[in-house]
């Protein structure tokens, strides 16, 4: 016999194509189960996605970032972003322990399609105001009173992308 390199190429190539053909069209079992009954459907491929996969980018980062910008003085605190990428998405919380005692105004708005849980509590986990589900896109108002210093807000998109922009004043 020839050494492969002086082999004719039908005689290398016609083998593995023939092998190929044989795999493709699922006659050669690579997993059979000795006494196992064939089985007539197709394999199926596992279709969640990797754990090192990437989440999709976040359409609805900076769309506050203008808005929040405008007049950057004119809140005592203002916070703004996104809930995350798609497949990332996360609460958005801010606990400001220096926010003196006091009266304010909060004004919370949030865009996209989430349904935003709001929890607003003192440092001691106390509601200050009802939790609420904001419909996105909306904005609305809370007034409260601070009776020791510091603030918890936090905003829950249950798991659905969008942005929001807190802003908080001293009431008038």
């Amino acid at each position: 016999m020839l050494p492969a390199r002086h082999r004719p190429l039908r005689h290398v190539l016609l083998p593995m194509l023939a092998a190929a053909a044989l795999l493709t069209t699922g006659c050669i079992a690579t997993d059979a189960v000795p006494g196992a009954e064939p089985s007539s459907e197709p394999p199926t491929a596992e279709t969640s996605p990797s754990p090192t996969s990437e989440p999709t980018p976040d359409s609805w980062a900076g769309y506050f970032d203008a808005e929040a910008a405008d007049d950057p003085g004119s809140s005592t605190v203002r916070f703004w972003g996104s809930f995350g990428d798609v497949g990332a998405v996360a609460p958005a919380t801010n606990r400001d322990e220096r926010l003196p005692a006091g009266e304010y105004t909060i004004d919370v708005q949030c865009a996209g399609d989430a349904e935003t849980v709001v929890t607003i509590a003192d440092l001691a986990g106390d509601a200050l105001a009802e939790t609420s589900t904001l419909a996105c896109p909306m904005a609305t108002a809370y007034s409260m009173t601070l009776a020791e210093d510091g603030l918890d807000i936090r905003l829950d998109p249950q798991g659905a992308t969008g942005a929001y922009l807190v802003s908080i004043d001293e009431a008038d």
